[in-house]
């Protein structure tokens, strides 16, 4: 016989038990240094951070990469001489209200729960070293564990700090992209001049990066010398003299020239070759191999600097001409076809930046971190 089985609406599970039952069978895992986390059902961990929510709540701890078998202490871990075990763990200066919470309550309860003793740095030493102490080595162990949980968490969530560029700076462009904006809006009315790239700050980036710590940022320092210094030893061999990166001709970043949101010049290097793809991609890639710099969908760089960008738009129905929220896009039909072919100027490439993310000195160029200079 045939068993017909009928179901209510009722009786179909939601999308969120759905979505529990997939948490169940293939939880996420999350990796901090050398140790997998499973993160546990019930806990999805969005729309509680900050307030009384504890970053490290709903994991499990997977396993340790390379751990032994054998009884050992992590490396990690140091035992005192006088008895007990202590670690340090650089806590980023923004995770530290989040660490230690509303009058101090994070901080007591992961002391409580651990059996430990957290130690922060005094305030105004400019360290971000925090020291954890314990009777036992597990203990320690778990009020790591959270907060790098904790750290990891916050930096899921923040905004990137630096970018990588190359400067594309000096007298051409200081004339070129005034002369650039004033005919762009007599072509266009529509489009505001704050629209526009300044020309103290136009530029080529090669990577935005999320820096959280002191040596994260020393760290990309060592990394940003090292691959410049390889990049140009491969990109430009056999190139007579130092390369020159020139600006010539404009282009969109969507499919519609009539509703525009990103206006950029061509970059690319006087000879014609394709050295500088060459140089930035290796740049790049070192970052991304590091784990500076995500990887997931990305290509080559994207050799451009932008010219007209719609983001920056001020909407006075807001007050205070602040940016709009909503992006507007613009006809950039004439504009692409005035300069098609216009050469906006040229750089002889012999810097790559890292640069703090909307710093800038006294209305000039970012802020550099560091610079590397480029030898050809």
């Amino acid at each position: 016989g045939v068993v017909v089985s009928c179901h209510s609406q009722r009786d179909l599970p939601t999308q969120a038990q759905m979505e529990g039952n997939a948490a169940v069978i293939s939880p996420q895992i999350v990796v901090v240094g050398k140790r997998r986390y499973r993160r546990t059902a019930g806990d999805s961990g969005a729309g509680r951070e900050g307030g009384g929510h504890d970053a490290s709540a709903g994991f499990d701890e997977d396993f340790e990469l390379g751990e032994q078998d054998d009884g050992e202490l992590p490396e990690f871990i140091q035992a005192l001489d006088g008895g007990g075990f202590s670690t340090t763990i650089e806590v980023p200066e923004s995770c530290m209200g989040k660490l230690i919470g509303k009058k101090g309550a994070h901080k007591n309860q992961l002391e409580t729960e651990t059996g430990t003793k957290v130690l922060l740095p005094k305030r105004g030493s400019g360290s971000e070293v925090v020291t954890v102490t314990g009777d036992k080595a597990r203990g320690v162990e778990s009020a790591r564990t959270r907060i790098e949980l904790l750290i990891d968490s916050a930096s899921r969530n923040s905004r990137p700090t630096h970018f990588i560029c190359i400067p594309l700076l000096g007298k051409p462009f200081e004339e070129a992209l005034p002369a650039f904006q004033e005919r762009a809006l007599e072509i266009n009315p529509t489009l505001g001049s704050e629209m526009f790239t300044e020309p103290a700050t136009l530029h080529l980036t090669l990577g935005v990066l999320k820096l959280m710590t002191k040596s994260a940022i020393r760290d990309a320092i060592a990394l940003l010398d090292r691959s410049v210094a390889a990049a140009a030893t491969t990109a430009f061999a056999g190139s007579k003299g130092t390369p020159t990166v020139v600006v010539r001709g404009v282009e969109y970043m969507n499919d519609d020239p009539g509703a525009v949101d990103v206006l950029y010049g061509k970059v690319g290097l006087r000879d014609g070759s394709n050295g500088l793809q060459r140089f930035a991609d290796e740049v790049a890639g070192a970052f991304v191999a590091a784990g500076l710099l995500d990887d997931e969908g990305r290509g080559s760089v994207k050799l451009h600097a932008t010219l007209i960008n719609s983001k920056k738009r001020r909407d006075d129905n807001q007050g205070g001409g602040r940016a709009s929220r909503k992006r507007e896009s613009f006809d950039a039909v004439k504009v692409l076809k005035a300069y098609n072919k216009h050469e906006f100027g040229s750089v002889e490439l012999k810097e790559v930046h890292l640069s703090r993310l909307a710093a800038r000195e006294g209305g000039g160029f970012y802020t550099a971190e560091h610079v590397s200079f480029v030898k050809s």
